[in-house]
């Protein structure tokens, strides 16, 4: 999903799914794909400001205990899911990525699902939830050296059962990204 034009003056959110707006890879399904958006919760409490934020944030707890939402029922959307977890060395705080769409880089993936963490103060991470299948996992720094020293590694998510893994920057996949502006702008 989108939200590259949520820049609006107003409390305005304008959420799509498919963009090339600020020059973001067109989208290119191949025939027979599919994909599950949603279902989603439109809340609105009401209240002065600090009681409609008590309230989002006790709606958000609850709604997170029932997902994934039972009432779905399509072949699409797995009741049973799976998780994964582990810890991230060499790096103080990294950004965890786990994507189905392995034959796609982590950051341009547009076909898959797409799980995403940080990990803690001790390199820890959980991501629970998790459609069964084939993924890739990608850990990268947040803040200090770039994307091109990243943990990447294949593994397979299965129904109920917790995957637990380490991943060591810079030793399983080094890789250097490099951006490729493929039509100029004249405001660049």
């Amino acid at each position: 999903m989108k939200q590259d034009l949520t820049v609006h003056q107003y409390s305005l959110v304008a959420n799509y799914f498919l963009s090339a707006h600020f020059g973001s890879a067109s989208f290119n399904a191949f025939p027979g794909w599919t994909h599950i958006y949603g279902p989603f919760l439109i809340y609105f409490p009401s209240g002065n400001d600090e009681q409609i934020l008590n309230a989002v944030e006790a709606q958000v707890t609850i709604e997170q205990e029932k997902w994934p939402y039972s009432f779905v029922n399509d072949n699409d959307y797995p009741l049973i899911r799976g998780s994964v977890s582990g810890k991230v060395t060499g790096q103080t705080k990294a950004a965890i990525t786990l994507y189905d769409s392995t034959e796609e880089q982590y950051d341009l993936q547009q076909l898959g699902y797409l799980y995403a963490t940080t990990t803690d103060a001790n390199g820890n991470f959980v991501i629970n939830n998790v459609r069964p299948g084939f993924y890739k996992i990608v850990a990268y720094p947040v803040a200090g050296q770039g994307s091109e020293n990243l943990a990447e590694q294949t593994v397979t998510i299965t129904a109920g059962i917790t995957l637990s893994l380490n991943l060591a920057h810079g030793q399983l996949n080094t890789k250097i990204t490099m951006m490729v502006i493929l039509e100029p702008f004249a405001y660049l």
